[in-house]
């Protein structure tokens, strides 16, 4: 083989072997793994359970009036809830009060017996009678607002649970950030760090043990697990 054709085979060798060396640099910065940083960003969503969060509440806010709660059905209080996380820090949550509100009519009338029991027993030991002596319109009169009828009275019983109030726990918007696996938010509850495990499908959003400054129940809502949005 004459020099000139010696020449060209080397210098087609070379190219060779430096297309092959950026083709493997390019193949291996692809591969490289992504940042929770980089992995948190954009829209994750899921179905949280309200349920213990509200059933939790209300024994709290009953516990002085001798009110059993333990009875109640109180499942399947279910909504959607989104999170979205944008590369200028910010973020954007919403739980879907609609369906939140939806839930709470079907657990008010799938538990019409239960609740009217509750009222007629919670009335009886309130005023220190035997329950077959309490009067449908005693009930009635219980509560600040009179009512005429038990589907009225279950009717404001259900305007008092407003899902706005639970809703809100779980919506907000504002700056955030992620660092060591912490994730914090502003105007979320109370700016708490929580814990944060993303990967490239799943997001699972953590509380603390022991955080303070929450609601009766609060804690039930955790830990969020979202699904990243299609």
């Amino acid at each position: 083989m004459n020099k000139p054709i010696k020449n060209a085979v080397r210098f087609a060798a070379v190219l060779l072997i430096a297309a092959l060396a950026v083709s493997l640099f390019a193949a291996c910065g692809a591969n490289k793994e992504k940042k929770p940083e980089e992995l948190i960003l954009g829209k994750w969503e899921t179905v949280v359970d309200f349920s213990t969060r509200i059933k939790t509440q209300y024994a709290s806010d009953l516990s002085d009036m001798n009110v059993d709660l333990s009875g109640l059905d109180l499942t399947e209080i279910k909504a959607p809830v989104t999170f979205e996380f944008n590369k200028d820090g910010t973020y954007t949550s919403k739980a879907d009060e609609k369906t939140l509100g939806e839930a709470l009519d079907s657990f008010v009338q799938n538990n019409r017996d239960m609740l009217i029991d509750l009222i007629r027993t919670t009335y009886a030991k309130n005023y220190n009678m035997d329950v077959a002596d309490v009067t449908d319109e005693m009930c009635f009169s219980a509560l600040i607002i009179p009512f005429d009828s038990w589907d009225s009275m279950l009717n404001g019983l259900r305007s008092f649970i407003a899902e706005s109030y639970y809703a809100d726990e779980l919506t907000g918007s504002g700056s955030y950030e992620l660092k060591d696996g912490k994730l914090t938010m502003d105007k979320f509850m109370n700016g708490i760090e929580l814990g944060c495990e993303v990967g490239d499908e799943t997001l699972t959003i953590s509380l603390p043990d022991g955080a303070e400054g929450l609601e009766p129940g609060a804690d039930s809502l955790f830990p969020i697990v979202l699904n990243k949005a299609k």
